[in-house]
């Protein structure tokens, strides 16, 4: 019978290493959220701004999809941090994509309000 502190270690020396492969995979969609945000919001914004015949609803219902996605991206965010937070405490970038939403949202009612943009 093989000693039982060898196994507990090499079971132990396994799980370590489990921990850090998903850690590192979480960490990289972390870092992922921020920028599929800035695309998102940045592309939609930027489409809003420059396509001159599009109408104020049109323009109202972009804006409210860009709000709808980011609040999306925050709750993903959201999920990842606690799941992370589970092998260590940290913060993140919730409050950036919070003030993106919330730019989203006030772009969508200034357009409804006849707000040019």
């Amino acid at each position: 019978m093989p000693d039982t502190e060898a196994v507990q270690f090499e079971k132990d020396k396994v799980c370590y290493a489990q921990n850090c492969e998903t850690f590192r995979s979480l960490n990289e969609l972390m870092w992922q959220v921020p920028l599929i945000a800035i695309t998102v919001t940045g592309g939609l914004w930027f489409g809003v701004g420059t396509i001159s015949n599009l109408g104020r609803i049109s323009k109202t219902a972009i804006l409210f999809l860009t709000w709808m996605v980011n609040w999306g991206l925050i709750a993903v965010l959201y999920r990842v941090r606690y799941i992370m937070g589970e092998y260590i405490v940290m913060r993140a970038f919730g409050f950036m994509l919070f003030m993106s939403g919330l730019l989203s949202l006030i772009g969508a009612i200034m357009s409804v309000c006849g707000v040019r943009i």
